[in-house]
């Protein structure tokens, strides 16, 4: 699913995703994400749900409340017999929602502030095994996100829009322990030179990388080599509907296929 104003409705949170960490192959971990999407779709159409193409080539919210689109996810899931191999991801998007003159967050109709927004994420991940969230709260807010780690420390804090893959501000970050995982996008910091300067840096300090195409990029974006090169325990794809998307998950099945005794990183 993914967050954006429509129609009927609007989402705040941008993305909604699965972690497929119990899979026992790359070629397992593919198809089950591809699986999921489609009988997501699938179960959408019989609810009588809006359908479409979202924002970032996702499936269009029913809901206003992250928790009901999880909801949907875990349903579906349990329905596949596989929830003791997946865990859940959102990316928020904080600042897209976020009022500076105010200093609070538009939510599900409400104006709400810091702690309240944390509060709901702490209550969301005791109800679905999440793994990650990425970018929860405005990307300035360094002790947000410091408070988000204290608040949910079985959770990976990640860090986007507050690190846009820069050194100097991991730096910061890592000061102020205000993330645990970052994402990392090649052509966000500018150079891949730039980019590995950071990435050695975060596995200096024991910040897990994400690296992460761009919603409607090109097929040619290094990030899904560099996943694969620098042994990356997670990659970000996004809704498997796109081009570049797609062109992710069949690098990775060409991985799998060459180095079929690889082992998938055990996550933690």
């Amino acid at each position: 699913f993914n967050g954006g104003h429509y129609d009927n409705v609007t989402m705040e949170l941008q993305e909604f995703g699965v972690i497929p960490y119990g899979a026992g192959s790359i070629e397992e971990a593919v198809d089950l994400i591809l699986t999921c999407f489609a009988k997501i779709g699938e179960k959408i159409k019989k609810k009588g749900l809006p359908s479409g193409i979202a924002n970032y080539f996702g499936h269009l919210p029913f809901s206003n409340d992250p928790v009901d689109l999880f909801g949907m996810i875990a349903e579906t899931i349990d329905q596949m017999g596989c929830a003791d191999k997946v865990m859940y991801y959102a990316d928020c998007a904080a600042s897209e929602f976020y009022d500076a003159d105010s200093k609070t967050y538009s939510f599900m109709g409400n104006r709400i502030d810091t702690d309240e927004l944390l509060d709901y994420y702490v209550k969301m991940t005791k109800l679905f095994p999440f793994y990650a969230i990425e970018d929860v709260v405005a990307d300035q807010d360094f002790e947000g996100y410091a408070k988000a780690c204290r608040l949910m420390p079985n959770v990976k804090i990640v860090g986007d829009d507050l690190v846009c893959t820069k050194k100097s501000l991991l730096e910061q970050a890592v000061e102020k322990k205000a993330c645990s995982a970052i994402i990392m996008k090649p052509n966000q910091v500018g150079t891949i030179t730039e980019c590995l300067e950071t990435v050695s840096y975060a596995q200096e300090k024991g910040i897990m990388i994400i690296p992460s195409i761009r919603a409607g990029g090109s097929v040619t974006d290094p990030a899904k080599e560099m996943a694969v090169g620098l042994g990356a325990p997670l990659i970000k794809t996004g809704a498997p509907r796109s081009g570049e998307r797609i062109s992710v998950l069949a690098e990775l099945l060409r991985a799998g296929d060459i180095y079929p005794d690889a082992v998938l990183t055990a996550l933690r």
